[in-house]
């Protein structure tokens, strides 16, 4: 296996503001509305301005922000009619108390991220994740030097979406959907890649880091000794992750989340932060939390297994009792 630095730049970032990829034409699928027994659907929202990496923009004229809905639901929850003791399936009632969400987005901010790793790929590209196909289309569209590109997505109504928009108006023939696990595909599969695209979690929560660390990891089974790796929102995590620790040390919160089941880095930093006597100074705590959360990596699925104090209603009350 090859060193894990030599690929992989944990220092890499894609937030960073690009015009470029905001106003870049890209085929996006058409709207249809939720189905009786659907969570997945697609709409539109017509947008004057945005907030971009924390700074608000506002455009000159309307623009269309396109997005994959799902439902937020819980697989445990259900509606019942009072009356007939009926459960209501996928009832619409449902979602004025667990709004639905907004899954992949081709945002402002989701654009100049692809962006920023579509600039570099170049010979076999490999994607983990489909989502809008924005990373893709770009990849495409800039004519990067690539071969081949090879996306696995594991839900096939998802490709059933981009195929239909995307991939079967497409006319080059060098781009292939696998529907697969990511991590199965990542350890069994025999073939290497230039390019290294991961981006299969949903947001840049800092829960989510050592479960991408994992996925890291086993991307070095596909990679070259000059294969690079670039993983969507890394940076953003890690400087999430140093930004909750200050407040957790200002608000002197380590006891409490030691009774706490926390994520892995999290669960390793408090361990470290509470056997230590003496008050550590910024600057240590900061190298402590950067040092663990690039080195800590575990397999698992779901972030709101985890818990933290920034978790929303459901997590919380999910993991009172844990």
């Amino acid at each position: 296996m090859r060193p894990k630095t030599k690929v992989f730049d944990p220092s890499w970032r894609d937030d960073i503001y690009d015009i470029e990829a905001i106003d870049m034409k890209l085929i996006l699928p058409n709207d249809f509305e939720r189905e009786q027994g659907k969570d997945i659907w697609v709409m539109s929202q017509r947008i004057l301005s945005e907030t971009i990496f924390g700074k608000e923009y506002r455009y000159a004229e309307i623009k269309t922000r396109k997005a994959i809905v799902k439902s937020s639901i819980s697989n445990d929850i259900r509606m019942v009619n009072v009356k007939t003791n009926e459960v209501l399936e996928n009832s619409f009632m449902l979602d004025i108390f667990f709004p639905p969400k907004a899954w992949m987005t081709d945002s402002a901010e989701e654009r100049c991220m692809m962006f920023a790793a579509a600039k570099e790929a170049s010979g076999d590209v490999f994607v983990g994740g489909l989502g809008l196909g924005i990373y893709p289309q770009m990849v495409l569209n800039l004519k990067r030097p690539i071969n081949s590109i090879t996306i696995i997505e594991n839900n096939p109504v998802i490709i059933d979406i981009i195929k239909e928009s995307w991939v079967d108006t497409e006319t080059r023939t060098n781009i292939s959907i696998i529907e697969a696990d990511i991590e199965d595909y990542l350890q069994n599969s025999d073939r290497l890649y230039d390019t290294i695209f991961l981006d299969t979690w949903e947001d840049a929560d800092s829960r989510c880091l050592a479960n991408v660390n994992y996925l890291i990891d086993l991307a070095m089974n596909i990679s070259k000794d000059s294969s690079r790796i670039r993983c969507w929102g890394y940076a953003l995590m890690v400087d999430t992750f140093i930004k909750e620790i200050n407040l957790y040390e200002e608000r002197e919160l380590w006891d409490m989340l030691l009774d706490r089941k926390t994520d892995p880095i999290l669960n390793k930093f408090v361990q470290w932060r509470t056997k230590e006597k003496d008050r550590p100074t910024k600057e240590l705590l900061e190298e402590m939390g950067r040092e663990i959360a690039l080195n800590t990596s575990a397999r698992y699925k779901n972030k709101g297994d985890y818990f933290t104090p920034y978790s929303n209603r459901e997590e919380i009350m999910q993991n009172m009792n844990k």
